[in-house]
């Protein structure tokens, strides 16, 4: 008995997770109760208490995981070129794999993105913390690769190493967004999955080639 009640823990945690995922971001936070979830997922409503401290506590938990995910995949890219001395094809090579992971990373987790514009549309009322100690770690992260390649003298020093990352990211938000929207300009660009490696290679193109010396 005892031995399950891990296992079994662990799936209705991950259970309210999914589901709780699925349901914000189509909802949004306010348009979800605890009451949805619990019969979305079938399992008793103090649970979400239990595990989470209440529902603001699983709409917290939902982003927290995913930019942690987020983080992983950023820093095994990051650990495999570390090692590597920084010129104009180590580090093109490097952020091309970083362009792989954001697009990988978005894929992996639709719902995620709805529900991440979702809360920044809404001017993030209950995630702004996450934001700023998890997401912006990461682009604090990222910001300090384009800033190594500026003082190597790989990447132009007249860009705004922060704005050249808003545009970046952003840029592939809203590519990705009108993708999903299935915009009808869209069948004339790149479909994701089929041809995401197509796409890295023109935001590359676009944004990084003509930046480097």
């Amino acid at each position: 008995m005892t031995e399950s009640a891990p296992k079994e823990d662990n799936e209705a945690r991950t259970k309210l997770l999914s589901v709780a995922t699925k349901l914000f971001a189509m909802h949004g936070f306010e348009g979800v109760s605890t009451r949805d979830l619990a019969k979305e997922s079938g399992l008793n409503i103090s649970l979400i208490s239990y595990y989470f401290g209440g529902k603001e506590g699983l709409y917290r938990e939902v982003i927290l995981s995913f930019g942690k995910r987020a983080q992983d995949n950023f820093y095994e890219i990051s650990d495999r070129h570390s090692a590597k001395e920084l010129t104009r094809e180590s580090f093109s090579a490097e952020m091309k794999e970083l362009i792989q992971v954001i697009i990988r990373t978005k894929l992996e987790s639709p719902d995620i993105e709805q529900l991440l514009q979702r809360e920044m549309l809404s001017g993030m009322p209950h995630a702004r913390d996450l934001f700023d100690n998890v997401f912006q770690k990461l682009a604090e992260a990222i910001v300090l690769k384009i800033k190594a390649a500026q003082s190597k003298k790989v990447f132009r020093q007249d860009i705004h190493p922060y704005v050249f990352f808003m545009i970046l990211v952003h840029s592939i938000d809203s590519f990705m967004m009108a993708s999903n929207c299935r915009v009808h300009m869209m069948e004339k660009c790149f479909r994701f999955p089929q041809e995401s490696n197509k796409y890295v290679d023109e935001i590359f193109k676009i944004l990084f080639e003509g930046n480097l010396l």
